[in-house]
């Protein structure tokens, strides 16, 4: 697959699902392999099936990032075990979905 204009293999594992409540919207990550692999930037495509949308991302914070952890800690409860490993707050990420372009004459 392409990822921001990088190929990629893409790998399918069934064993992972989204956190109950959750949107394609949002995204549990570390940006800094983004960033070195994908040249990663805030502006993001993100494809579900074929419906292909523009996104803004932005870190969460306070009671949304918390609402958002705790609701991947419920699906993947190594994030909990990963953020014992480490000092520092893993980033939440929401990617929010970017205003369509303005089209001349509209």
């Amino acid at each position: 697959g392409t990822i921001l204009g990088k190929h990629l293999r893409v790998e399918l594992d069934p064993q992972r699902v989204r956190p109950a409540k959750s949107e394609v919207e949002r995204l549990i990550s570390d940006p800094g392999l983004a960033a070195e692999l994908l040249d990663w930037r805030p502006h993001v495509e993100l494809q579900d099936g074929a419906d292909r949308r523009d996104y803004t991302a932005r870190e969460a914070s306070g009671a949304e990032r918390d609402l958002w952890w705790e609701r991947a800690v419920a699906t993947w409860p190594d994030y909990a075990t990963y953020q014992t490993k480490t000092t520092r707050l893993i980033p939440v990420f929401v990617l929010d979905p970017s205003p369509p372009p303005v089209t001349a004459g509209r």
